[in-house]
């Protein structure tokens, strides 16, 4: 299956056009910049107009791709909560927009004094507290623990 993330500039309805533009089987967003923690939730006019463009470009997959601030092995509490609060904030729009999974980076527990099972448990747990009003699934990408 071939895909790429598609840029929601200027709205997130337009992204199925661009993701068949290019060729794409399915495509992955961001729902806002991957950068900032600031979400703007698109209107219900985008989402209504989201969803029959992906009908249109008959698009039976598409994915969205979590901010990559979340950090669910932070010792910082502000940085824990917070990434758990952005990762629920996404799966309750994925839900909304009928997203297949919710792609996201763990963190990194580095500055931590943690063994690799302790960073496992945190991990787990924010998957437990994230995930429970979710209908569609998480994928864990790759990253350095």
């Amino acid at each position: 299956m071939f895909g790429a993330h598609i840029s929601i500039a200027q709205g997130i309805e337009k992204a199925p056009k661009r993701a068949s533009k290019l060729g794409c089987e399915c495509f992955q967003i961001f729902t806002h910049s991957p950068h900032s923690g600031q979400a703007g939730r698109p209107t219900d006019w985008q989402i209504k107009k989201f969803k029959t463009e992906l009908e249109k470009y008959q698009f039976k997959n598409f994915y969205i791709h979590a901010p990559y601030y979340i950090n669910l092995a932070s010792a910082k509490n502000n940085i824990y909560y917070g990434s758990i609060s952005a990762i629920k904030k996404d799966l309750a729009l994925g839900n909304i927009l009928g997203a297949k999974y919710l792609m996201t980076h763990l963190g990194s527990f580095f500055s931590l004094l943690y063994s690799v099972n302790s960073a496992i448990s945190f991990f787990a747990a924010s998957f437990s507290c994230t995930c429970s009003t979710s209908i569609f699934k998480s994928i864990v990408s790759n990253s350095p623990i």
